[in-house]
């Protein structure tokens, strides 16, 4: 047999397909690898989570957010919502935990509630992702395009039917852990084998982390199974540190800072294990800029020769670009955000920077570098050091607290 009649018996095969499922899109079923479609970037909304991803939330992929208490996993998943809708889909938003929407989040990220499909935890997992998938299937099965992401809030809170089943049966005594990792696995699959993700469906995970009982130290781990760690091309952990308070003129509370770690991205646009923070500004929403400029003036690459002027220094390729003087922090703000080349080199900067100090030759005061205890030009050295920053990112993961059942990454 020859390429050509290779490719006839593949035109076949797809004939077939297409009269056994009726579908009416027209996509083959088997194609060459150099057929299939480059799949859309959906941003999060935040520019520092799209850094640390490679631009954002390919389509049709399946992505978690996990965490503690208050650490904003469902206002940045509401950030994400707006993004999907702003592309022009709905979005449904499977809510487990209550029956009541999260307004506050959606109020802070945007979002157009005409165009959210609102599904309320009043009964089983199972029948909840039966309605779901009674909403993406068309007359002939075939999966609809109508609805750019599905999100499960959270996966904590889904109570699977045997358990209710059992708990009606037997009271309390009848709950078991077990048979919600059961559900969970069938649920992803199900996503997986009904056509939702080759429509270009996004799921988003919210999900939260518990103590693990019976090991030394306690170890942070999340809810449903091992096959949450799999399923997801993108596992993003977000931690709100305890000293992280934003404080106003009068010492009063408005907001705090959440540190993110991507502790799996198996998408190829950035590679796994980056981190980084924004801040959370109670009733206005996210402020991602703050973070990264403060860290940056911490590292001298926006250099600050006095207090109220600032000069951004970044890399574009090999290249030292430095900005004109900047007066005022309001200034500083504009800039960054008008320059996006500015802002990316920074953020590559900042990571870059991160990794060498791993090394513990790299010490900062007052926004100066020290290399062995000698003043430095941090980005002479970051230039250098390029090789060993790359070398350092790939070996074991620092401990920030992922939540995995060993010390181990657990990108697939």
């Amino acid at each position: 047999m020859d390429i050509k009649d290779f490719k006839a018996k593949i035109g076949k095969i797809n004939q077939q397909w297409a009269r056994s499922v009726k579908t009416t899109d027209g996509t083959p079923r088997v194609r060459f690898g150099s057929e299939l479609p480059e799949a859309r970037v959906i941003s999060t909304g935040n520019p520092a989570l799209d850094w640390g991803l490679g631009g954002g939330i390919p389509e049709g992929v399946i992505f978690e957010l996990y965490g503690g208490a208050g650490a904003g996993k469902t206002v940045t998943m509401s950030y994400v919502m707006a993004q999907v809708q702003k592309a022009g889909k709905m979005v449904i938003y499977y809510h487990t935990e209550e029956s009541w929407k999260p307004a506050n989040a959606w109020k802070l990220a945007g979002i157009d509630e005409n165009m959210v499909v609102y599904i309320d935890a009043r009964r089983s997992g199972e029948d909840g992702v039966n309605i779901i998938r009674s909403l993406l299937l068309d007359e002939n099965r075939s999966p609809i395009d109508i609805v750019g992401m599905i999100v499960i809030d959270s996966v904590s809170a889904i109570a699977p039917e045997a358990e209710l089943n059992s708990v009606g049966n037997n009271g309390m005594e009848g709950m078991t852990v077990g048979r919600q990792a059961a559900m969970m696995s069938k649920i992803l699959r199900i996503a997986c084998g009904s056509g939702w993700l080759q429509k270009g469906c996004i799921i988003g995970l919210v999900n939260q982390e518990r103590a693990q009982v019976g090991t030394t130290p306690l170890p942070n781990i999340t809810s449903g199974g091992n096959s949450i760690k799999f399923y997801p091309k993108i596992r993003i952990q977000l931690k709100a540190p305890r000293d992280g308070y934003i404080l106003d003129e009068q010492k009063n509370v408005i907001g705090h800072t959440v540190d993110y770690y991507i502790s799996k991205n198996n998408t190829g646009y950035a590679p796994p294990f980056r981190r980084g923070s924004w801040k959370v500004i109670y009733n206005k929403g996210l402020d991602v800029l703050g973070p990264v400029l403060d860290e940056a003036i911490s590292y001298g690459l926006i250099q600050q020769p006095s207090r109220a002027r600032y000069r951004v220094r970044w890399l574009e390729g090999s290249e030292i670009k430095t900005s004109d003087p900047l007066h005022g922090r309001a200034q500083l703000e504009t800039f960054m955000e008008n320059n996006p080349n500015a802002l990316e080199g920074t953020q590559s900067l900042l990571s870059r920077i991160r990794t060498l100090l791993q090394t513990e030759k790299l010490t900062f005061s007052e926004g100066v570098a020290f290399l062995d205890g000698v003043e430095t030009d941090i980005l002479n050295v970051v230039m250098e050091r390029a090789d060993e920053c790359a070398e350092l990112s790939t070996e074991a993961e620092p401990s920030f607290g992922d939540a995995t059942d060993d010390s181990l990454p657990d990108n697939e």
